[in-house]
């Protein structure tokens, strides 16, 4: 099966726009399927998952983080080894 990464977002929150443009890089460099869920269209799916907190990153439908994102923690997660270039810790 492959990995999923899902990110839900609300307008108007500077730290969801970073946290997806982050996601967005690192789901493509990794591989990983990117979903992404808006509370205002996705009511429904933000009620089941009881989301009440953006952003929300869950990796395959286990809630990681609320608020920002660190690599070192998804790739964990994700169960890849980051490259030796990658110092960050922050996707």
């Amino acid at each position: 099966m492959k990995d999923r990464i899902e990110l839900f977002i609300e307008q108007n929150c500077n730290t969801c726009d970073s946290v997806l443009g982050r996601l967005l890089a690192y789901a493509h460099d990794r591989g990983v399927e990117l979903h992404v869920y808006n509370r205002e269209h996705d009511r429904i799916l933000f009620e089941r998952r009881q989301v009440f907190i953006c952003p929300a990153t869950f990796v395959n439908e286990r809630l990681v983080f609320y608020g920002d994102i660190r690599r070192d923690v998804m790739d964990r997660y994700l169960g890849q080894v980051p490259s030796d270039e990658d110092h960050t810790g922050v996707v």
